[in-house]
């Protein structure tokens, strides 16, 4: 169905922007991700995305999804996503933010009623010293409106040699 456009316009489409100057953002990133399609309307079905018959579990590896994290197979495979990330330097402070908001839908053939609807946020700082290596502190705050909100911090030093 992807080769005949028969499933458009799911996909990942974004556009990511490093500004020249880079004093404080270093990139800018928007990506939009929808699965909704799945070739609906055609005399095979629909596509059933990381799910099928031989595979029952579809693309997944110790029951996680490999290839998109917001698919979490077979339960949920049609989602609308919209993801934004930032990268830049503040000071000798690196920074990274991230966050995607979320429209879970179900299944073609098993839809969620209601939708679910969740947002995941990811903060990164990280401060370098030459020789010594790098400190980043950590920060992640997950809502979704049909489950209890996850809240997760971390703190890490990183030195190569």
């Amino acid at each position: 169905s992807g080769t005949r456009l028969a499933n458009f316009p799911d996909g990942v489409w974004g556009i990511y922007f490093q500004p020249g100057n880079k004093k404080i953002v270093s990139g800018v990133l928007y990506e939009y991700i929808s699965t909704q399609n799945q070739s609906k309307g055609t005399i095979a079905g629909p596509d059933n995305y990381f799910n099928n018959s031989i595979y029952p579990s579809g693309w997944t590896y110790e029951a996680r999804t490999i290839g998109l994290p917001f698919i979490i197979s077979p339960l949920n495979n049609s989602v609308r996503a919209h993801q934004f990330g930032l990268t830049g330097t503040v000071k000798k402070v690196d920074l990274t933010l991230k966050a995607s908001i979320v429209a879970n839908n179900g299944t073609i053939a098993s839809p969620y009623n209601p939708k679910q609807n969740a947002i995941y946020t990811f903060a990164k700082a990280s401060y370098s010293v030459e020789h010594y290596g790098q400190l980043s502190l950590l920060f992640g705050y997950d809502y979704d409106d049909t489950k209890k909100d996850i809240v997760g911090s971390g703190l890490s030093y990183t030195y190569t040699f």
